[in-house]
């Protein structure tokens, strides 16, 4: 795993990036599970770090990536 950071966000406590696999890693607040979002371009990962609704970015971008619990 990644190291990770926390987040201001309603829905994630924590995020993360490797930058080998291009893999985003999310801790969810409601029940803690890890989900990994694959195959992310780092410009992704910056547009979802710079996302004022980290939530809505999900949704709306990385669930367009394979993914699935960590």
């Amino acid at each position: 795993m990644v190291d990770m950071e926390p987040v201001a966000s309603d829905r994630i406590s924590e995020y993360g990036y490797d930058t080998e696999t291009a893999t985003v890693y999310v801790t969810f607040k409601k029940d803690g599970v890890h989900w990994q979002y694959r195959q992310v371009p780092d410009y992704v990962w910056d547009e979802f770090r710079q996302a004022p609704s980290k939530g809505r970015f999900i949704h709306d971008c990385l669930d367009h990536y394979d993914h699935g619990p960590a």
